[in-house]
């Protein structure tokens, strides 16, 4: 699919009928009425970037969560883009916002970006650790992006 262009400011759900799923690529379950699970140790993002609206870097801002064992309290996932680390993020098991830096330097021109989302470890089902019936494989879940510009270093 073709990936829409985020512009400044702009923020997309990732809930079931909502434009965010248009940036859905491979390992997601199917989205549901709040976001969408990642439903393997790795998801990726098709992003698509108006590069000269960015050129101090763009922020992403997404809105995540993670399925976590009861003896957790966090999971880290790895960002990557195009294959390149970029950053990780530290998610709970409640929705939080977690800000992506990326420089303008990394921005492709004209083109989208993969934006890859990976733990170190395998999803595992509500069911397998006691949490509810669901015996899906989950990961974590994003249900929202907000695009906009990084803050400039001091």
């Amino acid at each position: 699919g073709v990936a829409l262009a985020l512009r400044d400011g702009e923020h997309v759900s990732f809930a079931r009928g909502e434009p965010g799923t248009l940036l859905l690529a491979d390992g997601w379950s199917p989205p549901e009425s709040w976001g969408t699970w990642a439903s393997d140790q790795q998801a990726s993002l098709v992003v698509r970037l108006d590069r000269s609206l960015f050129a101090d870097g763009a922020r992403l801002v997404l809105t995540a969560h993670a399925l976590l064992p009861l003896q957790d309290t966090s999971k880290v996932v790895h960002v990557s883009i195009d294959d390149a680390p970029l950053g990780s993020l530290n998610l709970t098991g409640d929705p939080s916002q977690q800000d992506l830096c990326i420089p303008a330097a990394r921005l492709p021109e004209g083109r989208a970006f993969t934006l890859t989302l990976r733990t170190d470890r395998a999803a595992q089902s509500p069911a397998a650790l006691k949490l509810s019936g669901d015996a899906r494989p989950l990961n974590f879940a994003v249900s929202g992006l907000t695009v906009g510009h990084c803050q400039p270093s001091p």
